[in-house]
Parts: C-alpha cells; structure tokens; sequence
C-alpha cells in the first residue's frame, strides 16, 4: 500500500476510480494502530487494594500523602 508506488500506474493509465485507497488507507491505519498500541499497552494499570477492609489498612485518596 505504498502510495508513491501507486500514483505511476494511475498517472500513465489514468485510472483513478480505485486510487482513494492509496492514499485513505495508511494514514487511517497508522492512526488505528496508534489508538490501538495506546490502549493496549502504555495505559498504567490500576493498582491493587493494599488489604481487605478487616485488616484496616487504609490506602491513601488520590491528592493524599501517604503515612510514613
């Protein structure tokens, strides 16, 4: 899907009916797989509890200082 090696062919031929694709498909594709790379792995994980409520462990609220 290479859109300079597309254009030649078109050019001499002029046949453009299909040549969108050339030039749509890697940018929406690049951006998909941008999207895609993003939620899959550079999201942080959610950390886990420290401790079931029982143990009175409490964690600190996002904005709080945790108790050294």
């Amino acid at each position: 899907m290479n859109p300079a090696r597309a254009f030649g062919p078109e050019l001499v031929q002029n046949v453009w009916s299909h040549a969108w694709i050339y030039y749509v498909g890697p940018p929406l594709g690049a951006v998909a797989a941008g999207l895609l790379y993003e939620w899959l792995y550079l999201r942080p994980l959610a950390p886990g509890p420290v401790g079931p409520p029982q143990t009175g462990v409490r964690e600190p609220r996002p904005g709080e200082t945790a108790a050294s």
